[in-house]
């Protein structure tokens, strides 16, 4: 007859709900993940995001800087606005007394013969940074004030969602400016003009989220065996709220980009040489009337491209979450089947 130590038993029975908490989370993860696969749009969305931060983490390679200069600023004026796939002058000549001529990057130059490829590539490692530093930020503090309105409710909840009412009150663009504005150009103020536009909508899903949950059975019953208020919201009601904010999130990424560019594009964004897309779109504004398309296409393609990979992949996850959302829209097969089911119904009652 074997003995057994009470203790290790003890210990792994304890220890068998958080086995099965955990496992149970893999396997929504997966289920998620698999849902998310079907949609040909979101997994294109996700995969344009990934060759973004390809390209962000190559710019060093794809324009490398010197001691004095970075990458992204190294100017040659004998190249300023060349077209992709043409040559300029390099004021040498060879041998024979021919002028020399060389070419440019694939996205040509800018109008201090800068390479807009490598612009591009340091600029989207600054429109990351700040997408996702913004997102980080007014999701930490949209999510922590709608849990506190949602689960306390009453004065909390009256005095946070006046002050979201008011943010709100406000067009997120017209708000952006007018921070900016009132700060000194620098990233920081970016952060800060766009962050403050997107803190209501985190707020406002996870207080609906946290009074559907605050009085469920397994709240009472956590409740019940002495856990705290903070432990209830942090363990128990915010991990069932991810979904939507998760969802809300891949949608705030494109925002911020949106915005960033837009606060940049008007000149109270990052200060130049900084190669953000918005301030590479307004230098390129002034010569398109001159030919010089290429200064303003690339870097536009470049914001409409993440944004709309960012918004697929947005309603990829909102799919995957809750597949009871997808069924509401059009679907050619289902839509298949019910004709198939009413003809089946049709040719029973006939036989009958």
């Amino acid at each position: 007859m074997t003995n057994v130590n009470p203790q290790k038993q003890m210990s792994k029975e304890a220890m068998a709900p958080e086995k099965f908490a955990g496992t149970k989370r893999l396997d929504r993860f997966m289920e998620v993940w698999r849902r998310f696969r079907r949609n040909p749009l979101a997994v294109a969305g996700l995969v344009m995001i990934l060759l973004m931060g390809v390209l962000a983490i190559s710019a060093d390679w794809i324009a490398p800087g010197t001691e004095f200069d970075p990458g992204y600023d190294i100017q040659n004026l004998p190249a300023r606005l060349v077209r992709p796939g043409d040559t300029f002058n390099t004021g040498f000549l060879d041998d024979y007394g021919n002028p020399i001529y060389e070419s440019v990057g694939i996205f040509g130059t800018d109008h201090l013969g800068r390479d807009m490829l490598g612009r591009i590539a340091h600029g989207s490692r600054i429109t990351l940074l700040v997408a996702f530093l913004v997102v980080t930020i007014s999701m930490t503090l949209g999510v922590t004030l709608g849990a506190i309105a949602g689960f306390y409710g009453g004065v909390s909840d009256n005095i946070i969602m006046r002050v979201i009412d008011v943010i709100l009150a406000m067009p997120t663009i017209l708000l952006a400016i007018t921070i900016a504005a009132a700060l000194d150009p620098g990233l920081h103020t970016i952060i800060i003009a766009v962050g403050v536009g997107a803190i209501p909508g985190y707020a406002r899903i996870t207080r609906a989220q946290v009074l559907t949950l605050r009085d469920q059975e397994f709240v009472e019953a956590a409740r019940s065996v002495g856990a705290n208020d903070f432990r209830l919201i942090r363990k128990h009601i915010l991990p069932n709220c991810m979904a939507p904010i998760i969802v809300e999130a891949t949608m705030g990424l494109a925002g911020a980009i949106a915005s960033a560019a837009a606060l940049s594009f008007l000149g109270i964004g990052l200060a130049p040489p900084t190669p953000e897309w918005g301030a590479m779109l307004a230098d390129g504004r002034r010569f398109m009337l001159a030919g010089e398309w290429h200064m303003t296409v690339f870097p536009g393609v470049a914001i409409a491209m993440i944004i709309f990979s960012l918004n697929m992949m947005g309603d990829g996850l909102r799919d995957a979450f809750d597949p009871r959302l997808r069924s509401a829209g059009f679907s050619k097969k289902r839509f298949k089947r019910q004709l198939q089911a009413i003809e089946a119904k049709k040719a029973g009652a006939k036989e009958v």
